[in-house]
């Protein structure tokens, strides 16, 4: 590091991430961004500044030559990750702003998607990232990137090691507008192999994003940082509808669910299901699985629901699809055991809809 001296969080034994911070005119007001530089560029923080934007610039300087760790850790204890998730929640109460978002180039690139992730980022912009740090020809045959990523792993750390694990473990109302750049022509099949691998998870789960691939050669930033930003404001209006679109984006497939009934008495339940969707099929399959002693008490052919052949789905129910935001009702009756479980599976044909909340109660009819 320069003689410059940086504030710091520091953990409990002593260790410490230090950082830049840059305020805006109106902190409260503003958006903050965190850069997070490459590896081995750990010394200097970018010099990225404006009146808009609360800027901070963490400084990993721990791991192989004090490069970095890809802001996780050594050793496979991520307390560098740990040191970036206090100072994230420092800067929040300090600006009084928890619009973050996150830039990154190469491995902040990975930290930038890391922790756009793990924080509920508005937007990240990551420059050539590394998505997956283990199993590829960048990683496994790149001497002094696996040097590097060899004082930080000693084990496999799914979520740390592969984003799409992560990006599909997570809240989706916390995914993020990604902006991805990467050049077209690189050495270690990497636009295969990092960019169109996340890309595609990315479709997959209906992830927002903007993808560039320029007509260059190399591992490099072929835009600036203060440029890179830009795109930010540029797509303003997109990033901030992607933020209200997200907040119904509860998932709840496959998520089991428990209803009890009320009252000794009640002898029905009715599930009141939230949806949005962007598509327009006329009618889907909404797949559902319930107890399995449940098929053998009840009728549900009598309520609306047909009994699938495919034991793992159990019942399904035709439902009308529209786009925008609706809601289904149906009732059906209870067991004879006062519980009953069951979860939503899936929507058939596969489509853009999902369903964003879910109530239900039980009665007496």
């Amino acid at each position: 590091m320069s003689n410059i001296v940086y504030p710091f969080v520091q953990d409990n034994y002593g260790r410490k991430l230090h950082y830049a911070l840059r305020l805006a005119e109106k902190p409260h007001e503003a958006r903050t961004v965190f850069i997070l530089h490459g590896q081995g560029f750990s010394s200097v923080p970018s010099s990225f500044c404006h009146s808009d934007w609360n800027v901070v610039c963490p400084l990993d300087n721990f791991g192989f030559n004090n490069g970095g760790t890809w802001f996780l850790g050594e050793n496979g204890d991520f307390f560098v990750k740990d040191l970036m998730l206090k100072l994230i929640e420092q800067i929040k109460k300090e600006t009084q702003s928890d619009r973050l978002y996150f830039w990154g180039s190469s491995m902040g690139g990975y930290g930038a998607i890391l922790f756009g992730l793990l924080c509920g980022a508005e937007a990240v912009f990551a420059n050539v990232p590394q998505i997956r740090l283990k199993n590829t020809e960048y990683t496994d045959n790149n001497h002094l990137i696996k040097n590097c990523l060899d004082v930080v792993l000693n084990q496999d750390f799914p979520y740390w090691t592969d984003l799409t694990c992560l990006l599909a473990s997570v809240d989706k109302r916390k995914y993020p507008t990604f902006f991805i750049t990467q050049t077209r022509f690189h050495p270690f099949n990497y636009l295969k192999e990092h960019i169109y691998y996340f890309i595609n998870k990315c479709d997959e789960l209906d992830v927002n994003y903007f993808l560039e691939i320029v007509p260059k050669t190399g591992h490099l930033m072929y835009k600036s940082v203060a440029d890179s930003i830009a795109y930010f404001d540029s797509y303003q209006d997109d990033v901030r509808n992607w933020v209200e679109k997200r907040k119904f984006f509860a998932d709840y497939k496959n998520k089991l669910i428990k209803i009890e009934k009320s009252n000794n008495d009640d002898n029905f339940f009715e599930i009141t299901l939230y949806l949005e969707s962007d598509d327009n099929v006329g009618s889907k399959d909404l797949l559902l699985s319930f107890t399995p002693q449940y098929f053998n008490e009840a009728k549900p052919a009598n309520y609306g629901l047909v009994l699938s052949s495919a034991s793992d789905i159990g019942l399904f129910k035709y439902i009308p699809t529209k786009v925008g935001r609706y809601e289904i009702t149906f009732t059906i009756p209870f067991p004879l055991s006062d519980i009953v479980e069951f979860s939503i599976k899936d929507f058939y044909p596969k489509g853009k809809t999902q369903v964003y909340d879910l109530k239900y109660k039980t009665f007496k009819n």
